[in-house]
């Protein structure tokens, strides 16, 4: 499935439309837990699994489909695992041989190996920062064995996830292993796995900042066109115009930056060079931007931008806080200039321009 233009409109105002209504989190917490009747609708539209092959379970789109929901699950601050449950373990299983379900998945790379025990492996090992570990049904496992990397299902009950939490209060859980899996229950990993896993991880975590920035960026318009300051609103004055058009044009560069980058993945995938550079070039500007709206707004909100019953900690917490995953923006700024100078100068023109 590829959807045209229009056809993608739609699925962008289907994705905001139920983000927007039911991804309404209690201002009152300051750590959520995974929101599990967002998670049943959106199971229940198929959005959770979309670039999912349709003979492992999922919905047979591209890259640029499913971005879009990235990005909604951002702006509206979801807490769901849709980015880990298909650009990252749903992909892995899939990829591996194994079928998707509604049930929602995270992934665990940490510091993990398989020990060959007669008819099992027995997984040992501790993983860091797992997104959401304590509530999905089950975690896709990247561990190494003397066979080469291997990819396993390991449910709920088998592993000990202790609770951590981002800034933004997303679950990030400290998770340790000590479970025996049947040999048929791990699969041979893709090649290059480790490596499309990274820049899976970096992509997908610049779309949703991309939603993150657009809703502070949404915010900042509305409260300074309603708060009076001296007699006037604060949209009129020319300082606040070219802190709220800085936001915006930032903001549209960095779109641009992501969407070339998931076209480009969906083209000629995640083992090209071309698009080792388009996600690079990416999340360096969406962690840019990400910082520079998060900082402006809350300037131009003043004080109430800071409460924390105020909304918009729920995108720039985001912002800050998924600038730091998957590579900060000086690993990316490093990693634009290394493809540039190993690329070479009779090739670079080429690579920038690649269709």
């Amino acid at each position: 499935m590829n959807l045209m233009n229009d056809e993608l409109n739609d699925l962008r105002d289907l994705a905001d439309d139920v983000f927007g209504k039911q991804s309404v989190p209690d201002l009152e917490l300051t750590r959520f837990d995974l929101d599990a009747p967002l998670w049943n609708t959106l199971a229940e539209l198929g959005l959770t699994s979309l670039s999912i092959p349709e003979s492992q379970g999922g919905g047979g789109a591209t890259l640029v489909e499913s971005g879009v929901v990235l990005a909604a699950s951002g702006k509206f601050g979801a807490s769901v695992p849709i980015a880990e449950n298909e650009w990252l373990a749903g992909w892995l299983w899939s990829m591996s041989g194994g079928s998707v379900d509604d049930a929602a998945l995270s992934i665990a790379t940490g510091d993990l190996s398989a020990v060959a025990a007669g008819d099992e492996y027995r997984i040992v090992g501790t993983a860091a920062r797992v997104p959401y570990a304590g509530d999905v049904s089950a975690l896709i496992v990247l561990v190494g064995s003397a066979e080469g990397d291997l990819v396993g299902y390991v449910p709920r009950p088998d592993y000990v996830a202790e609770p951590g939490w981002n800034l933004a209060g997303e679950r990030r859980d400290s998770v340790t292993f000590d479970v025996r899996l049947s040999k048929e229950c791990l699969r041979p990993a893709p090649g290059g796995v480790r490596q499309e896993l990274w820049l899976r991880g970096a992509l997908a975590r610049s779309a949703q900042s991309i939603g993150a920035a657009e809703r502070a960026v949404e915010l900042t318009i509305d409260y300074t066109s309603q708060r009076k300051q001296f007699g006037r609103t604060l949209s009129k004055f020319q300082i606040v115009q070219q802190a709220v058009a800085a936001q915006a044009s930032g903001l549209a560069a960095a779109r641009v930056a992501v969407d070339v980058a998931i076209r480009t993945a969906a083209k000629h995938g995640f083992a090209s060079p071309t698009t080792a550079l388009a996600v690079a070039v990416a999340k360096s500007r969406t962690a840019a931007i990400g910082s520079a709206v998060a900082r402006s707004a809350h300037q131009l909100h003043g004080a109430i931008g800071f409460t924390m019953e105020h909304q918009l900690r729920l995108s720039t917490t985001r912002l800050w806080s998924w600038r730091a995953e998957y590579g900060s923006q000086a690993h990316w700024d490093s990693a634009v200039a290394d493809i540039a100078v190993d690329t070479g100068a009779e090739n670079l023109w080429a690579t920038l321009t690649a269709p």
